[in-house]
């Protein structure tokens, strides 16, 4: 997910932990509705989206030209602040390892 949010490649993703600190809806992916396959905090929780939520979050991408910009073809300056919020996310994610 970090590489593919790094290079500008459209994501959908859960809308629950962690992947919802990484992308923000809209801006650089889609976030998807989804429930926790087992309720309560986990350190790596697993999340269930249901067909028509990702089916929602295609159409979305399909439909809106707009988003697929924003999310696709970032400025030279989104991409630098993309590539340090990789680098630290990165670090902050092997560090809790």
């Amino acid at each position: 997910l970090l590489e593919a949010l790094h290079a500008g490649t459209p994501v959908a993703a859960t809308d629950g932990w962690p992947m919802n600190e990484l992308v923000e809806d809209g801006h650089n992916g889609v976030l998807l509705s989804a429930s926790p396959v087992v309720p309560g905090f986990h350190l790596s929780p697993s999340w269930e989206v249901s067909p028509e939520a990702l089916a929602s979050g295609i159409h979305r991408f399909a439909t809106d030209t707009d988003l697929r910009r924003r999310t696709t073809a970032p400025s030279p300056s989104e991409l630098l602040a993309r590539q340090h919020r990789f680098v630290l996310l990165a670090r902050a994610l092997a560090l809790s390892e």
